[in-house]
Order: C-alpha cells, then sequence, then structure tokens
C-alpha cells in the first residue's frame, strides 16, 4: 500500500516499502529523486540537495496489535530550508509546508540525510486525490 522508489543518479533504482523501509541500508550514492507511491498515488520530490524521511508508527498496547503507521513526512532540503510533504494516513490528508534546516520535525533536527543533487532548482510534483489521468 506504501512505497518509496529511490532513483540515484547513476540510474539505479531502489524500492523499499515504507512498512519495513530500511532507509540506512540503501546505497550511499547521490539521490536524483524520491517517490512515495500511497494509494495509488505518486508524490515526488526531484533535484533536492539532500532528501530524508521519516514514519510515524503506533501501536495499542493492550490490545497487542501490530504496529501501524500514522504519518509519512518526506523531506528535500534547498538552500537552508526544508521542503516536507506529510501525509496523515488516518484522514488520507497531505500537507506541505517550508521549515528551516534544523527544525523539520517538531521544531529539532532529523538524523538521517542522504546526499542529492545541489546543482539544479528542485522540483516538486504531488498527484492528489481528485485528480484524472487525461484522456
Amino acid at each position: 500500500m506504501y512505497k518509496m522508489i529511490i532513483k540515484f543518479i547513476d540510474g539505479e533504482t531502489y524500492i523499499s516499502d515504507l512498512q519495513n523501509n530500511r532507509w540506512n541500508d540503501m546505497p550511499k550514492k547521490i539521490i536524483l529523486q524520491i517517490e512515495y507511491v500511497i494509494m495509488g498515488k505518486t508524490f515526488t520530490l526531484r533535484d533536492f540537495e539532500a532528501y530524508n524521511h521519516l514514519i510515524e508508527k503506533f501501536r495499542f498496547i493492550q490490545n497487542n496489535e501490530d504496529v501501524s503507521i500514522s504519518k509519512l513526512f518526506l523531506m528535500g532540503k534547498y538552500n537552508n530550508e526544508v521542503y516536507i510533504l506529510e501525509f496523515n494516513v488516518k484522514n488520507s490528508q497531505f500537507y506541505t509546508e517550508f521549515k528551516l534546516f534544523g527544525q523539520e520535525y517538531n521544531n529539532k533536527p532529523v538524523k538521517g540525510w542522504k546526499p542529492g543533487i545541489s546543482s539544479r532548482k528542485p522540483t516538486v510534483y504531488i498527484e492528489t486525490f481528485n485528480s484524472r489521468p487525461e484522456d
């Protein structure tokens, strides 16, 4: 249901299921773009200086349920700002915002940034839930 596709500058592609994501296990290469595929829709960040993502998970302890994803955050850094695409799984809504680098999650820095391309202007593509493919 949730997938991340990372395309590297050398043409290699890395695909990960977000439920069992191993961000630190992916190849240490320069990233060209990252796509989230969520509920059949694609969210793409391309040509950012650096990339990161976070997954908020929860578990109801008393019911001993499996861990579930509550929110997904896809982030791209450019010129000391971070573009954040947040997807709230509970209400199927996505939100975007900009934060200063170092204040990207609850106004605190996050670790795990991966290198991107610093010589291009970044682009963002969001396939909205009410968009329709062209005929």
